[in-house]
């Protein structure tokens, strides 16, 4: 029976520390805080008014996402109606469910029923349903879009979609800001973060934004087999580069890199046989979890309406291991009876690592969304996306090679397995709109999609001999 709980623990002690600086006039600083009582959107790949938008859509302000503390989707989420998190063994192996559609509990190889987008990038695996921890540092906002989002947002977007919309280059003015903040965790240690921006204008229409951010949280799971404490600690780092050219006053091209890096010393999980916050296990469980998102955009004024287009790239590793002893003892000791008619005790630890890599997600969409100020609004585009992921797994037994001898061809390793899973997408997508005199709006969307997917498990080895297990694919049209 094991017990997860959420990845941050209530503190006794939090300090947030920001200061900032920017050149603006108090007139300004007036302006802009009336402004913000508005909260503008892009659900509907237009900015608008929450208000105005037909759909039940929470946004999440970065004033708001500051004066909480929140650094991740775990410190808030609970404030969204219909968002739930399902814990799993650590930040990066959470499963995002909304309005309780989900065809997993667990991290795995399925397809998401929630949609994650970093601006126009998506970042939703065809091949695992886990979230993607994102740093909320330098977010303009966060955007949940609950229920079926398929007509705009496509196949991934079931359950709903999730937008994190990211402060973007201001050519008008310079800015700085510096955030750190300090906690203590019930039950763990010392915590701590830190964050900087800088926004440079190069010109009048020129500008150039850098963030980067340091983040520790403390462990609260102590492994009383090693001795250790506070072993399930994390630390990320990670920055954005982005700049934005307006080129005259119709066209504009905007650029961002994202990366960030996570590193976990252990799972999220214990036993409840062993008390609160006790594990037992033999090796160091460590997960590290990568990831680079690069996007180029241009909008392009027409006067009646907007032509944008978007093409991203993604890439995302998760290597972990894990401690597998539990279940390989019984069955090593069990194997060595059938190899050689004798019972042999074999203490192990046995070791499972696995590397989860989606080496390659392109993304490509071009759309025309008419102007706000028309009763009729409409948005027609078409979208394609190649996803290229690869897996890997090996299962060790320490001993294993000297109980086993001639049969064990490959050392320690008992099982292994790799493949490639290749995902690809293409889409076109009409969404009408109407506004009444009442305010009343009318939406009719269509989306036809063709979707591939080949799945392999290409290659396994099992006590060193090879097998070709091969390849299976799946095309359908909706």
């Amino acid at each position: 029976d094991l017990h997860s709980f959420p990845t941050r623990r209530s503190s006794d002690l939090h300090i947030v520390l920001s200061c900032g600086a920017t050149a603006l006039a108090a007139s300004e600083d007036s302006t802009r805080t009336q402004i913000i009582a508005e909260v503008l959107v892009t659900a509907s790949k237009r900015l608008e008014s929450l208000q105005d938008v037909p759909a039940a859509i929470s946004a999440i302000t970065a004033d708001q996402l500051e004066l909480s503390g929140a650094d991740e989707l775990d410190d808030f989420f609970r404030s969204v109606p219909g968002l739930l998190l399902l814990p799993g063994g650590g930040p990066t192996d959470q499963v995002i469910v909304i309005r309780g559609i989900s065809d997993s509990v667990s991290g795995g190889f399925t397809q998401s029923k929630v949609g994650i987008y970093i601006d126009e990038i998506p970042i939703t695996s065809g091949q695992g349903a886990v979230n993607l921890d994102m740093s909320l540092f330098d977010v303009e906002r966060v955007t949940v879009l609950r229920g079926p989002q398929g007509v705009l947002y496509g196949a991934a977007s079931l359950g709903g979609t999730i937008k994190y919309e990211t402060r973007k280059p201001n050519p008008e003015r310079f800015e700085a800001r510096a955030q750190a903040a300090m906690s203590d965790t019930k039950e763990g240690g010392f915590n701590y973060s830190g964050g900087g921006m800088l926004n440079v204008p190069l010109g009048e229409n020129v500008a150039l934004r850098v963030s980067a951010f340091h983040r520790y949280d403390d462990g609260v799971i102590d492994n009383v087999a090693l001795g250790e404490e506070n072993i399930n600690s994390t630390e990320t780092n990670g920055g954005r580069v982005a700049a934005l050219w307006n080129i005259g006053e119709r066209l504009s091209l905007l650029g961002s890199v994202v990366v960030q890096n996570s590193d976990l010393g252990g799972q999220f999980v214990y036993p409840a046989a062993l008390g609160e916050f006790n594990q037992s296990i033999l090796i160091t469980e460590l997960i590290k979890d990568e990831f680079t998102a690069v996007n180029l955009t241009g909008t392009l004024d027409l006067g009646f309406a907007d032509l944008t287009a978007a093409s991203s790239r993604f890439e995302r590793s998760v290597d972990s291991t894990n401690d597998g002893t539990p279940f390989m003892r019984p069955f090593v000791e069990g194997l060595h009876v059938s190899f050689f008619g004798t019972p042999r005790l074999l203490p192990g630890p046995g070791r499972g690592t696995s590397i989860y890599d989606v080496g390659e997600l392109y993304a490509h969409e071009l759309r025309l969304v008419s102007k706000n100020s028309e009763q009729w609004q409409w948005t027609v585009g078409g979208f394609y996306s190649f996803e290229d992921t690869a897996f890997a797994s090996i299962t060790a037994y320490d001993g294993f090679a000297d109980a086993f001898g001639p049969f064990a061809l490959d050392g320690d390793v008992v099982l292994s397995a790799d493949g490639v899973t290749t995902y690809r997408q293409l889409a076109a997508f009409g969404e009408l709109g109407y506004r009444f005199a009442n305010g009343l709006r009318a939406t009719a969307g269509l989306r036809w999609a063709e979707n591939e997917i080949v799945r392999g498990n290409d290659h396994s080895r099992f006590l060193g001999a090879y097998m070709e297990i091969g390849r299976a694919s799946c095309r359908e049209r909706v």
